[in-house]
């Protein structure tokens, strides 16, 4: 279990950070496509039903995101791995579902055939061949750092939301320990019992011991 990130920084100010971002970044994005969907009927915005049906869906996945991250950052303030638990499950399942888009993204992409985008490059940009090809591998390879990238920064923070996670695991279960413990000690089958104090041998009666008495004692021997 990890106690920072980015070297130095506490793992709770980047649980702090990337919660109160995703939530700031998803409440604006749903109240714009919110916005676009309620005026559409006067603007015509989304001038085609599947347009309108897109819009709802993000605005419902914004609004969902929105939702979750909001309570991952009140349970970051709280201290409180069941606040956080939703977020984390959440964005769990939208980075899988990211990367299995920008994998097939990626094949597609590597699939088409160079001689058509040549022939679009040459064409459209008047370039000779060489300089589009050089210039196609250069799209090529920006173009899979900007599918991969995102999902890397993604990936880290989401390491950090759970790294936070087991840390408040680790403390709540130490604190029922503790709680335990002191609960067998106090009220349990092995609590204190009551001592005597320094002086009680002289001021009271002894105690009532079968072998304290001089018939009993060790080495006496019975007559």
């Amino acid at each position: 279990m990890a106690h920072h990130f980015c070297c130095c920084l506490p793992i709770r100010f980047g649980a702090f950070l990337i919660s109160f971002v995703q939530f700031a970044l998803n409440a604006l994005l749903a109240v714009a496509v919110w916005v676009v969907v309620a005026h559409n009927k006067s603007h015509h915005v989304l001038d085609t039903n599947e347009a309108y049906r897109d819009a709802i869906a993000q605005g419902v996945l914004f609004t969902l995101t929105g939702v979750v991250a909001l309570a991952a950052f009140i349970g970051t303030i709280r201290k409180s791995v069941s606040w956080i638990a939703p977020y984390a499950y959440v964005i769990s399942i939208l980075l899988a579902a990211k990367t299995i888009v920008a994998i097939l993204q990626v094949i597609l992409f590597l699939r088409e055939p160079d001689s058509k985008l040549l022939s679009e490059c040459t064409q459209d940009k008047n370039q000779s061949e060489q300089t589009c090809h050089e210039a196609l591998k250069w799209i090529k390879a920006l173009s899979i750092i900007l599918f991969v990238l995102p999902l890397v920064v993604e990936s880290y923070a989401l390491w950090i939301i759970y790294q936070y996670g087991e840390k408040l695991e680790d403390k709540e279960e130490e604190a029922a320990w503790s709680k335990s413990q002191a609960y067998s000690l106090n009220s349990g089958p092995y609590s204190q019992v009551g001592g005597r104090g320094s002086q009680d041998g002289l001021a009271n009666e002894p105690y009532s011991y079968p072998y304290a008495d001089q018939a009993h004692s060790f080495g006496n021997k019975a007559v």
